[in-house]
Formats: C-alpha cells, sequence, structure tokens
C-alpha cells in the first residue's frame, strides 16, 4: 500500500467584516459608517422613542458581528409620536 500527499485547497470563503456601532447617530453618519465598513444600509424603519428624532436606536445585525463584505445592515430610527 502506498500513499500520496494530495494538497488540499483553501475553502473558498467570502472576505468579511466587523458591524460597526451606529446606535446614536443620524441617518447620514450611520450610512457613511457603514459604508466603511463596506456594508450597505437595509430596511430603514422607525419608532417612536425618547431619543433625539432621527438617530438610530436599533440596529441589526448588532455591532461587531461578522458580516459578508457588501451585506446590508437594518436601521431602526427613533421618531416623535
Amino acid at each position: 500500500m502506498s500513499f500520496k500527499i494530495v494538497p488540499v485547497p483553501q475553502p473558498v470563503s467570502a472576505s468579511s467584516t466587523s458591524v460597526p456601532n451606529v446606535i446614536g447617530k443620524l441617518k447620514v453618519d450611520a450610512e457613511k459608517a457603514l459604508q466603511l465598513a463596506g456594508l450597505v444600509l437595509g430596511n430603514v424603519t422607525a419608532e417612536v422613542s425618547r431619543v433625539t428624532p432621527g438617530k438610530v436606536i436599533k440596529q441589526y445585525p448588532e455591532q461587531n458581528f461578522s458580516a459578508i463584505i457588501g451585506s446590508s445592515v437594518d436601521l431602526v430610527f427613533s421618531k416623535k409620536e
């Protein structure tokens, strides 16, 4: 019996990036931070909140999540009643 060494190719995987924390940012600043991380703005919704209107109060995925470059991040902004 003989054995032959065969190189194993590296698995193909998309590059990933860490999702930045955009909580408390205005839309233009949040979008800029996402772009710098290689991500895009996803669904945008608004919820009544005590936070200054127009600021991000929730994001998905959350900060530091490992996301594939080019994927989207959904944001929820604060709004008045």
